[in-house]
């Protein structure tokens, strides 16, 4: 179990940094050019966010996270997926900001052992 576990961490970790190229990238910050207000707004937070959780992930100690890891397998997955499918049209910035937001939901749940 702990192997996949690991895996799992090393997927979701890989997910969230390519997240990061892709919303720094020009193609998406053409898009967000083009996006209104809201739009532009939960961008920002959600990058800010994405920053954090990417730096709480790479610096929890796997130990203290492996049963939330474990018990949130299913969610994870499938918000990983829900990013991966959302990136592969990125001119859909409802959907790849929400699939963002659920992403960074489910990680925020499994890091949380780790702030108290």
């Amino acid at each position: 179990m702990a192997n996949s576990t690991t895996d799992l961490k090393d997927k979701t970790l890989t997910q969230l940094q390519a997240l990061r190229s892709k919303l720094a990238s020009a193609d998406w910050q053409i898009q967000m050019m083009d996006a209104s207000a809201a739009e532009q707004g939960q961008n920002s937070d959600l990058r800010i966010l994405l920053d954090a959780r990417i730096a709480q992930l790479e610096n929890a100690q796997f130990a203290d996270i492996q049963k939330r890891i474990d018990a949130r397998r299913a969610p994870l997955s499938d918000a990983i997926a829900g990013v991966q499918g959302a990136l592969t049209d990125i001119k859909d910035v409802a959907k790849v900001l929400a699939a963002t937001s659920a992403l960074l939901k489910v990680v925020g749940q499994v890091l949380a052992a780790v702030a108290h």
